[in-house]
Order: C-alpha cells, then sequence, then structure tokens
C-alpha cells in the first residue's frame, strides 16, 4: 500500500556494513537521567556519523541552530532489513562451500 519501485536489494549497496564498527559506550551523565536503567551502562551500538558515510538513507538528522542538518539517530526500521540481507548472502555463500547450495 505504502512502496513502489520495489525490487531486490543488491549486495553491493549493503557491503560497506561489513565495515561499520560496532562500539562500546556509556551515554554521558547529562544526556540521560540517572533513574534511566541505561545510565551508566556500557552499551553497544553506532556512532551515527559513521553509518552515515556507509548507508545514509539509515541515518535521520536534525536541524542544527545555525540550520545544518545534523545526523541525530539510526533508523533501525531500514538497517535490520539491510543486516538481513547480508545474513542472507552470507547463509547462501556458506551453503555453497558445504556443498549444500
Amino acid at each position: 500500500r505504502y512502496k513502489n519501485s520495489i525490487v531486490e536489494a543488491d549486495i553491493s549497496e549493503l557491503s560497506g556494513l561489513y565495515d561499520l564498527p560496532v562500539k562500546r559506550f556509556k551515554y554521558k551523565d547529562e544526556y540521560i537521567a540517572p533513574d534511566d536503567e541505561l545510565y551508566g551502562k556500557d552499551l553497544y551500538g553506532f556512532i551515527v556519523e559513521d553509518l552515515e558515510n556507509i548507508l545514509p538513507c539509515a541515518v535521520q538528522h536534525i536541524t542544527g541552530e545555525d540550520g545544518t542538518e545534523l545526523p541525530e539517530m539510526w533508523n533501525s526500521n531500514i538497517i535490520v532489513p539491510a543486516l538481513l540481507k547480508l545474513i542472507q548472502d552470507l547463509n547462501t555463500r556458506l551453503k555453497v562451500l558445504e556443498g549444500k547450495g
């Protein structure tokens, strides 16, 4: 109902995600409330600026005080299917190597 121009994803458009660094980090004290369950905890995720260089359509922006667009968050509705496509590709290649494909 909501989509058009639908085609199979091309693995070459997504393969840069293999090089996306996964970071361990803590949120800054001023960003997160002390009563938040994530406060002070080691977390895992992406630096949105890193993702913007690899898969820009997965990055959401805000407008800064000077009017420039700033990367703010990554959109899981875009990145999860992209990662699944990479997993599917790896699974297909593994089956070939194992003689099952």
